[in-house]
């Protein structure tokens, strides 16, 4: 079972901050049900957004 979910990998987006609940709740609780978590880091994509 592939699974892609669109999550934060941050806090509020901001790295300083640490890793985000999205990653440490529910990212690694799929990780251990099937290794095809394809995830879209949302606050990387924000940050290349606003370089261009």
């Amino acid at each position: 079972m592939k699974i892609v979910p669109v999550f934060l990998h941050y806090d509020y987006g901001i790295k300083s901050r640490g890793d985000s609940l999205e990653y440490k709740g529910f990212y690694l609780a799929l990780k251990q049900i099937t290794d095809e978590v394809y995830p879209f880091w949302y606050d990387e994509y924000l940050t290349k957004i606003s370089k261009n």
